[in-house]
């Protein structure tokens, strides 16, 4: 759970530096919620367990979007509950009073990661087909 924190805290610290300040804590469980999504969607793509979430046309677009947010949301309450804002905020002043910060390096490493999950999944999407 420390490394999802430290995670969070990344996405945190950045959106704390953007204009949406007031949002940040929001918006950075909704990336770490993101995240995880991508990385089971890697997952299954690269498993070629696709038949376990195909869904009938009959359900529309706006019926497979509430199954989607259905799915997710006990993810999204998952991190809301146990990453605090608080405790991100402690976290951020250790890494301040420590002065070692490396966390534009550690933010590059997790981009590139979630950019590496798209590749691969795209990949394993094509090759199974």
């Amino acid at each position: 759970m420390k490394f999802i924190r430290y995670l969070t805290y990344l996405l945190y610290s950045y959106y704390l530096s953007s204009a949406g300040r007031n949002s940040a804590y929001l918006r950075s469980i909704l990336a770490i919620t993101f995240t995880v999504f991508l990385n089971v969607l890697a997952l299954i793509a690269l498993l070629d367990l696709k038949y376990l979430f195909t869904m009938p046309d009959r359900y529309g677009k706006g019926g497979k979007y509430l199954i989607l947010a259905a799915v997710l949301s006990p993810v999204f309450v998952f991190f809301y509950v146990f990453i605090k804002e608080q405790k991100l905020l402690v976290l951020k002043r250790a890494i301040e009073k420590a002065n070692a910060s490396p966390t534009a390096t550690h933010r590059a490493v997790f981009i590139g990661y979630i950019a590496a999950s798209f590749f691969i999944m795209g990949l394993a999407s094509l090759y199974k087909r």
